[in-house]
């Protein structure tokens, strides 16, 4: 009996052991204070080489504030990772030089998303881009150019006839276009349109030499335009058409 009893102790004991155990090891669920709080992973890019990764991580000074985002660079064989930029407006959307020792990225320090260009040793960023409505997308154009799409200005007379009516509008014509852009990437000088803006460019890819670049181009911004005008197109520094899909 006594045997039976110190058996079923010992069960028992056990049983409550791995019970404690169990909810140790399981995930706790967040409060909303430390789900709102949490850092943001952007989407890592490996350095040409291939030793470092770029990634921009979003953090609150607490759980209720701003989120502002970062580049931080990370060995890829290991070691501590590094701060690269610290502003106080968000940076994102990194990208490698050929040479892999720059980086060009979005950043909202301006207000409107403009490129930016750092050394990966660190230093103050350089601005490339001025376009005032923002980049809605870049890339590098060689070692030393940066390409950008920049929104085309709206027709004035539209502009001021909307004004007028209180800020109605005619359907259609809230569509807008965009144009292809080359910028020094030292931000000097100024940058040279490449093509005429009468289409939305959505997208650019550039070749490593930088003289031919691939867009993907629709009648206008509006979406239902941008699915059934959608096309691809190649075209060189100098806006020339080289091919379409």
């Amino acid at each position: 009996m006594c045997t039976t009893i110190l058996r079923v102790a010992r069960v028992a004991a056990g049983l409550v052991l791995a019970a404690a155990c169990a909810a140790a090891a399981s995930p706790q669920p967040l409060t909303v204070e430390e789900y709102l709080g949490r850092a943001v992973l952007g989407e890592p890019v490996l350095s040409p080489g291939g030793a470092s990764i770029v990634v921009a991580v979003g953090e609150k000074e607490s759980w209720d504030g701003r989120r502002v985002r970062h580049l931080w660079l990370v060995p890829s064989g290991g070691g501590e990772p590094r701060q690269l930029t610290a502003a106080s407006a968000s940076d994102w959307g990194p990208q490698w030089s050929a040479d892999g020792r720059r980086i060009a990225f979005l950043s909202a320090r301006a207000g409107a998303p403009e490129v930016f260009v750092i050394d990966t040793g660190g230093g103050e960023a350089r601005r490339v881009t001025r376009t005032g409505e923002g980049v809605t997308a870049f890339c590098w154009a060689g070692g030393d150019h940066v390409a950008y799409v920049a929104l085309e200005p709206r027709d004035a007379e539209l502009v001021a006839a909307e004004e007028a009516a209180g800020g109605a509008w005619v359907a259609g014509t809230k569509g807008r276009t965009s144009a292809l852009w080359l910028g020094r990437a030292d931000g000097a000088g100024e940058p040279v349109r490449v093509t005429d803006g009468r289409r939305f460019v959505a997208g650019v890819a550039g070749s490593s030499s930088g003289d031919r670049f691939a867009l993907l181009t629709a009648r206008d911004s509006d979406p239902y335009g941008a699915l059934t005008t959608g096309r691809v197109v190649a075209v060189d520094r100098q806006g020339r058409e080289l091919a379409a899909l």
